[in-house]
């Protein structure tokens, strides 16, 4: 039996569960950047010189940042309740 099919045969959806997986992966990229410098430097000036640094930093930022914790705290309360 597959996830799928337990799941519907328990009644429920798979939306919750796809949503918490999008958003855990989310904060994981977020925080790959912070995991990637030493905690007491933090990011330096050299460190986004490249343009392929620039974009990449630009895409988390923009895409990943907030959302990801946004949706992260939303699921965290639909659990709840």
């Amino acid at each position: 039996m597959t996830y799928l099919e337990q799941s519907s045969a328990a009644g429920r959806h798979i939306f919750p569960d796809l949503a918490r997986a999008v958003a855990l992966i989310g904060i994981a990229v977020v925080n790959v950047g912070t995991f990637a410098y030493p905690f007491m430097t933090g990011y330096s000036t050299e460190a986004l010189e490249a343009s392929a640094d620039l974009s990449a930093y630009f895409l988390v930022i923009s895409i990943a940042m907030m959302k990801s914790y946004t949706l992260f705290s939303f699921m965290f309360g639909v659990g709840f309740a």
